[in-house]
């Protein structure tokens, strides 16, 4: 069966703009499968707490939406992530999710501190938020932003959010190369499949994501039946080629989107869209740099991360965040390892002041 896509053009935060617009793309895919007492569990974009103008989460307001739609239905809906730092009341203050789980009495669940469930792929053994995999329905709310490892985050990459606690760390540790990485967020993404996916993509984050790049007005609504059809769809819309993004692409190769070159597409067209100026991660040219030179040339092509110390606050997130242990506490900002470094990004991930920035060797910046 052919994936469906529909695009809808939103280009502000107003609630009953944003439910009217997915009340539509949703009857084009066929309705909200939500049935009376249906658990349903809503999965934004978490990352950090951060308010919902940084465009570093899921904006409150395609949250709310999407309560009230499952709350027409019948439906529980119930909110749940497993974020990037400890989910605090500060996280769920700053990203407006506390505010709608008192209007509305509904659950907020931090993945970390709930029952796990043993799942296996590939030879890989995860230990998965029961919570999640036992839900009656999961609508799956990403957020369209770049990515400083995987480039491009979006519906399959949010599914990562599903792997409670120290487990990132680890296999940021045993995957740490783009598409290695890639593999494990498609292990986890197969335990899932949610039902619907419905992206934030009215302002996005351009630049250096998924957490300090820029904010950027993009004025999209995209809602699909197939996660990775709406990753071949929302990243194209900002430039990047499909061969690019990688988790689209082992998701098609392992079968999750088997129809995904024969995508319907319903409500705007994406060729009228696509925004040519947007802007894409450092690492992207990396990638781009031929084969041949890459291997010939290699280890003076490089990107890390560097702290300036102009900006950093010393608050040491990073240094509880780095799966590599490459960080230590310094006289000043953190010190880092290059020796242990991964090249994760995970300490730009937890920054609050934007602080961790691409330090590119001199042939990486010539060749760009």
């Amino acid at each position: 069966m052919s994936p469906h896509v529909h695009i809808s053009l939103v280009n502000r935060y107003d609630i009953a703009l944003i439910r009217r617009e997915l009340q539509t793309a949703l009857d084009a895919l066929g309705g909200l499968a939500v049935k009376n007492g249906d658990k349903v569990l809503l999965k934004p974009n978490l990352l950090a707490p951060r308010s919902p103008e940084k465009a570093v989460t899921t904006h409150p307001a395609v949250v709310q939406a999407v309560i009230e739609l499952v709350l027409d239905c019948g439906g529980k809906p119930f909110i749940g992530d497993s974020p990037g730092v400890s989910a605090s009341a500060g996280l769920w203050r700053e990203t407006g999710m506390s505010e709608l789980a008192e209007k509305f009495d509904i659950e907020l669940i931090n993945f970390n501190s709930q029952p796990l469930t043993e799942y296996e792929i590939r030879g890989n053994r995860y230990y998965l938020s029961r919570t999640a995999l036992e839900c009656d329905l999961m609508i799956n709310l990403p957020k369209l932003k770049t990515h400083a490892l995987t480039l491009y985050t979006g519906a399959v990459k949010n599914m990562f959010g599903c792997l409670p606690g120290f487990q990132k760390g680890i296999w940021h540790r045993r995957a740490p190369k783009s598409d290695q990485f890639s593999q494990v967020v498609v292990d986890i993404f197969s335990a899932f499949k949610p039902g619907i996916n419905i992206m934030d993509g009215i302002t996005a984050m351009e630049g250096e994501g998924p957490s300090n790049g820029k904010a950027r007005d993009v004025g999209v609504l995209i809602a699909s039946d197939d996660a990775p059809a709406l990753d071949a769809i929302a990243s194209g819309i900002i430039g990047f080629k499909r061969e690019e993004v990688f988790t689209t692409v082992f998701a098609q190769a392992r079968g999750f989107s088997p129809g995904l070159d024969d995508t319907v597409l319903t409500g705007s067209n994406p060729q009228d869209i696509i925004i040519p100026d947007f802007r894409l991660p450092n690492n992207r040219f990396i990638r781009l740099i031929p084969k041949l030179a890459h291997d010939l040339l290699g280890k003076y092509i490089w990107s890390k991360p560097e702290i300036d110390r102009n900006i950093c606050s010393q608050c040491y997130e990073c240094i509880s965040a780095c799966p590599a242990q490459a960080m230590s506490v310094n006289s000043g900002p953190p010190a880092i390892d290059y020796k242990k470094c991964i090249e994760c990004y995970c300490c730009d991930e937890v920054c609050p002041e934007g602080a961790v920035k691409k330090k590119l060797s001199w042939l990486a910046k010539k060749l760009m």
